[in-house]
C-alpha cells in the first residue's frame, strides 16, 4: 500500500462520561421563602438559629437551620441590619428609627431601647435611622447609620447601651470615609475596607480602644471578609482578590473571585474554626462555591452555588447569587437570596472545567408550573439546547427527566404528599446545577386574600394570590363561605404573576353575597383543591346615600350620632338614627363666596368649626341652633395660580376654646394642602399666625389632627410636629415618607403617611408594604391605586386607616401591618377630607361617586393600641387600649389566664397572673375565635 507524508493535526474536544439518568446523588442545597428578600440575617451557633431581617413585613423571622422552616415570626418595627452578641446571648436590631431591639435567642422576648439623637450631624435636625450594627467584645454595640432623611450620608459612633450614649467612631483621616464595615467574629476588631478610589482604609481595636492609621488598599472594594480572630481578612478590590493579616498587610492572592457587584452577587464567608474560607462566586459562566483553606490561600474544592433566576426574568449579570452570611458546622453556606434564605451545599465538590457549558440562563419558565399529587406531570419551554440529561428534583423527591433527539427538554413530577409549591432542582452529570425556588405546585395553593373585606350584599372585586390557581374562569372554581364566586381573571399572553420570584399568579373574581363575619375561600382546579380559611371578611352592612352636592369633607359627631359633609356654600347633615339627610346648615361669611372645607367640633362640642376657603373664614356654628353662628376672619384668599385656589382649608381643636387652621387647596392637579397655620381664639373671634409652626423642620403647612381633649395638634406636610397646647412646645421629627398628620384620640400615637411617631415625636417605625399588597401602588393620581388625603387613627391608636380610589386599608399599628383590606364598589372622592371613622373604627364613612357611603364593619378588628403600664408585678391591675373587645373577650398574660373586666368596646382591666420576671405576651380571644397577640407587651418585675 503506497504511503504519502502527511502535515501533522490535532483536535481539541471535551469528553463527558455520564453516568445513567437518575444515578447521580442529590446534594443538601435548598432554599425558604421569607416572601420578601431580608435586609439582613445572623446565625446562633449555639441553637442553630437563623434570624432573618424582614422590613417588608416588619418582622424577624426565625428560622430552624436544621429543618429549614421558620420557627416563629417575632413583629419588630422597620427592621434594618442585625449581629448576634459575641456571647449568642441576644441578637441586636437596628431599625429605621432610633429604635435598637434585642431579642433572647431561647425565650424569644424583646427589649426596646430608644437611642439619643446624634450631635454629629450637623446640617438640620440630629434625628437619624439605623442601617447596620455590630456586636463588640466590651459590651458595646458599633452603629453604621445614616440622617433621617434619607440623605445617604454615612455615620460611625459606639453606643453603650448601659448609658445609653453614643461617641464617634472617627475615622484616622478625612480622606478614609467609611467603607465595607467588617467586625471579627470574636468582637475585638471593627475593619473599614475602602469602596472608594482612595482605598484608604483602617481598623479599630476594642480592648485598646484604639484606631490604625489609614491603610492604602486597591480601593473599589466590592466585597470583604473577616475570620474569628481577625487574623485574616479576605478582599476583592482593584487589585483583586487577596488574603491579608489582622493589620491589613498582603499575604497573598486567593483563587475564585468574580463577584459582580450586582444585587445577589455573591460573598465570602470563613467558617467559624477561622480554618476555611468560603467565596460565593461566579469566576466563570458558572456560579459555584470556592472551600479555600485560609493559611495555605489553596482551594480544597469547588461546589454549585445557587443560580437562581426570577421566573421570567433575563438578568444582567445572569444569575442571583446568595450573599453569605455564615457557614454552619457541616459546611452549609447561609446566604441571604431574593426573597428568602439560601442553603448551599458546599461539600458537594465538582469536577469543573473552564471550558464547559455554563448554567443555562434560559430556566426561568416553564409549562406548566402545577400539576395533581399523584405526579406525572412533564412540564417543558426549557429550549432545545441540551446535550446532557439532568437528574431533578421536586422539593426532597426525586422526579425524571428526558432529553429528547432534537436536544429538548422535559421534567417529569414524582408523586407527593404535600399540597402546594416545591423547588426544582436539577443536577447535570456536569456539575452544573439549576435551582428554581418554588417553580411547582401540587394542586392549587391560595396563599394570600388581597382583597380581604367586603360587603354582605357581594358584588365587589375580589383578589387572591397563590399558585397553581386557574388561568380564567374555565380552568378551575372559586367560593366563598361555600357561595361560587364568579372568575372574573382572563387568560393572556402573559401570566398574571405576583411579583415574587416565583410563578404565582393572582386571580380576580367578584365576590358574592355572605354572611357577615369572617369566611373561608376554596378554589378547586383539576389539579386538586385548596382553602384559606376564614380569609375574607364581610362587614355588618355597606350602604349608599345619594346626593345632588358634591362634598368636600366629612366630620362624624359622636354626641348627636351624625355627620357633617361641606357641600359647597352650605353642610349636610346626616343622621346616623334616621339615615337620612336632614336640613343643611348654611353658616355665615365674610362675603358672598363660599366653599366650606375642613370641618371639627369645639372640645364640648357646642360648636362645629367650619374652614371657609373662599372667604377667607372660620366659621362658628351651633349645630343645634344654626342661626347662632358666627365667622371669624382667617388670611386672605390667594388666587395667583390659577390652577389652585388656596385658603383656610383644615381645622382642628385645642384646649383653652382656641383652634388651628392651616393654609391649602382642595387636592387637584397644582393643588393641595400646604401653607401656615393660625391660631384662632374662638372667644375673642380672632386669628393670628401661629409662630411656633414656623419652627417644624421642613415644615410645609397643610395638615393637623388633634387629640381628643385638644392637649396635642398633630402637624404635617414634609415635616412632622407634635403641638402640646399645655406646655406650648413644640417636638418635631425630619425624616421622609412624611405626608398628611394623623393623631389618635388618646394622644398616644400619631402617623403621617407610612411613618408611625410616638407622643414626644419621635419615629417609632413604618407600615409595612410587602410587594403582595403594595407592589402597584403609585402616587399618581391618575392611577386606581393611590393613597388619598386624611388617614385616620381610632381613639385607641390601635387601628389606622388609609383611603384609596377602591378599597380602604385597615392597618395594626403595634405591627405596623395591614389587617384588612376593604373592597368596595364605589370610588372615594379625591378631596379634602374623604373619610371619617367613629372612634372605636367600627364604623368608616366615605365620600365616593355615589355620595356618603357608611360601612358597619360590625366589630372594629380586634386589636391593642396601648397598656396603661409598661412594668406590671404579679397581682397588679394594668387597663387595655384597643378595639373589638366585647364582654366575652378572654385575656392570657405570660401564657396565663388573667381576670378581665370590659369597659367598653376600646378598654379592658385585667389583673395579672403569677409570673415570672421579664417580657411577657398578651393574648387576647373573642368568643368568634378572633385573637390578638401582642409579644413581649408588658415586663413582669
Amino acid at each position: 500500500m503506497p504511503l504519502a507524508p502527511v502535515p501533522a493535526s490535532s483536535i481539541t474536544f471535551l469528553a463527558d462520561i455520564s453516568p445513567k439518568t437518575g444515578s447521580l446523588p442529590e446534594n443538601r442545597t435548598d432554599y425558604l421563602s421569607t416572601e420578601a428578600t431580608p435586609y439582613a440575617a445572623v446565625y446562633d451557633r449555639t441553637h442553630k438559629l437563623i434570624f432573618s431581617s424582614n422590613n417588608s413585613w416588619n418582622r424577624i423571622d426565625v428560622i430552624s437551620a436544621t429543618t429549614h422552616a421558620v420557627i416563629k415570626t417575632i413583629p419588630i418595627p422597620d427592621p434594618h441590619g442585625m449581629d448576634m452578641a459575641v456571647d449568642n446571648s441576644r441578637v441586636w436590631i437596628a431599625t429605621g428609627s432610633q429604635q435598637i431591639f434585642e431579642i433572647d435567642p431561647v425565650s424569644f422576648g424583646v427589649k426596646r431601647h430608644l437611642l439619643p439623637v446624634y450631635s454629629g450631624i450637623t446640617l438640620g435636625s440630629q434625628a437619624w435611622e439605623g442601617r447596620q450594627l455590630y456586636a463588640l467584645s466590651d459590651g458595646r454595640v458599633l452603629l453604621n447609620f445614616s440622617h433621617a432623611v434619607g440623605d445617604g450620608s454615612v455615620y460611625l459612633a459606639f453606643w453603650d447601651p448601659t448609658s445609653n450614649s453614643l461617641t464617634t467612631l472617627t475615622p484616622p483621616s478625612a480622606s478614609a470615609p467609611p467603607g465595607i464595615i467588617l467586625r471579627s467574629g470574636n468582637g475585638q476588631r471593627v475593619y473599614s475596607i475602602a469602596d472608594n478610589s482612595s482605598g484608604n482604609s483602617f481598623f479599630y481595636d476594642v480592648p485598646s480602644k484604639t484606631i490604625s492609621g489609614v491603610v492604602q488598599l486597591g480601593g473599589y472594594a466590592l466585597e470583604a471578609a473577616v475570620n474569628f480572630d481577625a487574623s485574616r481578612i479576605a478582599v476583592y478590590d482593584a487589585s483583586g482578590l487577596n488574603m491579608l493579616n489582622g493589620n491589613l498587610a498582603p499575604i497573598g492572592p486567593l483563587p475564585g473571585g468574580g463577584f459582580p457587584g450586582a444585587l445577589f452577587s455573591g460573598g465570602m464567608t470563613f467558617s467559624p474554626t477561622t480554618a476555611y474560607l468560603f467565596e460565593v462566586c461566579m469566576p466563570f459562566s458558572t456560579p459555584v462555591i470556592y472551600t479555600v483553606d485560609s493559611n495555605s490561600l489553596k482551594s480544597i474544592g469547588i461546589a454549585p452555588a445557587m443560580p437562581l433566576i426570577p421566573v421570567m426574568t433575563e438578568l444582567s449579570p445572569p444569575f442571583y447569587m446568595p450573599e453569605p452570611f455564615a457557614v454552619d458546622d457541616t459546611g452549609m453556606v447561609l446566604g441571604i437570596e431574593d426573597y428568602g434564605i439560601a442553603f448551599d451545599d458546599s461539600t458537594f465538590f465538582q469536577n469543573f472545567v473552564t471550558n464547559e457549558p455554563g448554567s443555562p440562563t434560559f430556566l426561568q419558565h416553564m409549562s406548566p408550573y402545577s400539576g395533581p399529587a399523584v405526579g406525572g406531570t412533564t412540564s417543558g419551554g426549557f429550549g432545545n439546547a441540551f446535550s446532557l440529561t439532568p437528574d431533578v428534583w421536586y422539593g426532597a423527591n426525586r422526579g425524571s427527566a428526558d432529553v429528547d433527539s432534537s436536544n429538548t427538554l422535559t421534567i417529569t413530577s414524582p408523586p407527593s404528599t404535600t399540597p402546594g409549591p416545591v423547588s426544582i432542582k436539577m443536577l447535570f452529570p456536569d456539575g452544573i446545577e439549576v435551582f428554581d425556588p418554588n417553580f411547582f405546585s401540587y394542586g392549587p395553593y391560595v396563599q394570600y386574600n388581597v382583597l380581604s373585606g367586603a360587603s354582605p350584599d357581594g358584588g365587589t372585586p375580589g383578589q387572591i394570590a397563590g399558585f397553581g390557581m386557574p388561568l380564567d374562569g374555565s380552568g378551575g372554581t372559586l367560593s366563598v363561605g361555600g357561595a361560587p364566586a364568579s372568575i372574573t381573571t382572563t387568560k393572556t399572553q402573559y401570566l398574571p404573576f405576583t411579583g415574587s420570584p416565583f410563578p404565582s399568579t393572582f386571580l380576580k373574581f367578584d365576590v358574592p353575597p355572605g354572611t357577615p363575619g369572617w369566611a373561608d375561600i376554596h378554589v378547586q382546579t383539576p389539579d386538586g383543591t385548596s382553602t384559606l380559611p376564614k380569609s375574607l371578611f364581610y362587614a355588618a352592612s355597606v350602604k349608599d346615600y345619594p346626593s345632588a352636592d358634591s362634598f368636600t369633607a366629612v366630620l362624624f359627631d359622636a354626641g348627636r350620632n351624625q355627620l357633617y359633609l361641606s357641600a359647597g356654600d352650605h353642610i349636610d347633615v346626616f343622621s346616623l338614627v334616621s339615615n337620612q339627610f336632614l336640613t343643611p346648615i348654611t353658616p355665615p361669611a365674610q362675603g358672598a363666596s363660599k366653599q366650606f372645607a375642613g370641618l371639627a367640633l369645639s372640645l364640648d362640642g357646642s360648636l362645629l368649626l367650619a374652614t371657609d376657603l373662599l372667604d377667607g373664614s372660620l366659621g362658628a356654628i351651633n349645630p343645634d341652633t344654626p342661626s347662632n353662628s358666627y365667622v371669624i376672619p382667617i388670611a386672605p384668599v390667594n388666587t395667583a395660580d390659577p390652577r389652585c385656589t388656596r385658603g383656610p382649608l383644615y381645622v382642628a381643636s385645642l384646649i383653652g376654646n382656641q383652634a388651628f387652621v392651616s393654609i391649602g387647596g382642595i387636592p387637584n392637579i397644582g393643588c393641595g394642602p400646604g401653607g401656615p397655620v393660625y391660631q384662632v381664639d374662638l372667644t375673642a373671634r380672632t386669628a393670628v399666625l401661629e409662630p411656633s409652626s414656623q419652627t417644624c423642620p421642613n415644615f410645609g403647612g397643610g395638615y393637623l389632627s388633634a387629640t381628643r381633649d385638644g392637649s396635642k395638634v398633630a402637624l404635617g406636610g414634609g415635616g412632622f410636629c407634635i403641638y402640646d397646647a399645655l406646655q406650648k412646645t413644640l417636638s418635631g421629627l425630619d425624616t421622609y415618607q412624611l405626608y398628611g398628620a394623623a393623631i389618635s384620640g388618646d394622644g398616644n400615637v400619631a402617623a403621617s403617611q407610612w411613618v408611625f411617631i410616638d407622643s414626644a415625636a419621635h419615629n417609632i417605625g413604618r407600615m409595612a408594604r410587602p410587594d403582595i399588597y403594595y407592589g402597584a401602588y403609585s402616587q399618581d393620581v391618575s392611577s386606581n391605586f393611590f393613597l388619598l388625603q386624611e388617614p385616620k387613627l381610632n381613639d385607641s391608636g390601635s387601628l389606622y386607616y388609609l383611603p384609596y380610589p377602591n378599597v380602604f386599608d385597615i392597618v395594626d399599628v403595634q405591627h405596623g401591618v395591614l389587617r384588612m383590606r376593604f373592597s368596595l364598589q364605589e370610588t372615594i372622592s379625591n378631596t379634602a377630607v374623604p373619610m371619617a371613622i367613629d372612634s372605636s373604627g367600627r364604623r368608616v364613612f366615605l365620600l365616593t361617586n355615589k355620595g356618603l357611603a357608611v360601612v358597619d364593619l360590625g366589630a372594629a378588628p380586634l386589636s391593642i393600641g396601648s397598656i396603661s403600664v409598661a412594668q406590671a408585678t404579679p397581682g397588679g391591675q394594668i387597663q387595655v387600649r384597643g378595639s373589638g373587645f366585647t364582654t366575652g373577650t378572654t385575656a392570657q398574660i405570660g401564657g396565663q389566664a388573667a381576670a378581665v373586666t370590659f369597659v367598653d368596646e376600646q378598654t379592658l382591666t385585667m389583673r395579672v397572673p403569677t409570673l415570672g420576671s421579664g417580657p411577657v405576651d398578651i393574648l387576647l380571644t373573642n368568643p368568634s375565635g378572633e385573637t390578638y397577640l401582642l409579644q413581649s407587651g408588658l415586663l413582669i418585675m
